[in-house]
């Protein structure tokens, strides 16, 4: 068998041959001290607004989410950020029940 057949052309290409990703200026991750992150264009909890609006990114070493800025965890604010978006949904929802 040649070296050609046995080559998976659907296989992730090795880690060393990835495209490095611009470097963000961050504080270390609250958990390992790394400044190494990426940072989310959308999550589950703030879709596209969220992750901009908290300077939300997460470190590539222990997958820990936290504040670019100030080095602490977004926690407070995504549970703040969901809740007020969920009691405004709902408010328009009643309205929109009630009016007619």
């Amino acid at each position: 068998m040649s070296d050609s057949a046995s080559h998976n052309p659907f296989e992730a290409p090795p880690v060393g041959n990835r495209p490095e990703k611009p470097s963000i200026e961050t504080a270390p991750c609250p958990n390992c001290d790394q400044t190494r992150v990426d940072a989310p264009s959308f999550t589950w909890w703030g879709g596209a607004l969220g992750p901009k609006l908290f300077s939300h990114v997460i470190c590539r070493n222990c997958g820990t989410g936290f504040n670019r800025k100030s080095g602490k965890s977004n926690t407070m604010a995504i549970t703040l950020y969901v809740a007020i978006s969920l009691l405004v949904g709902l408010g328009i929802a009643i309205m929109f029940l009630f009016t007619r």
